[in-house]
């Protein structure tokens, strides 16, 4: 299965100053356009990511990448700065036990 690096360039263009921008927009009925603004008063500004003549595939996604989970050190963490701030009843679920490696 192919990662991001693989997927996205084989559909989209670079998007060249995407630092400058802070409001994003994306549309469901436009796919591949993202309409942008560098602040909340400036226009909106549209974009095309797709790269031209591409048709994009629902079926054709990139792999999924799996979670690498807690490390032990932030297990840690939870288990003796957070831990005692969640209700009891959500203390396992939001603050699992240490797993040692």
């Amino acid at each position: 299965m192919e990662g991001l690096e693989d997927f996205l360039p084989k559909y989209f263009k670079p998007f060249p100053g995407i630092n400058k921008f802070y409001h994003f927009l994306f549309r469901s009925s436009e796919p591949g356009v993202v309409y942008v603004k560098e602040r909340c008063d400036s226009e909106l500004v549209r974009k095309m990511l797709l790269k031209q003549n591409v048709l994009l595939d629902k079926n054709d996604r990139p792999g999924i990448l799996p979670p690498a989970g807690l490390s032990e050190k932030r297990q840690h963490y939870l288990q003796t700065v957070v831990r005692p701030y969640v209700r009891a009843a959500c203390q396992d679920i939001t603050c699992p036990p240490v797993e040692e490696e």
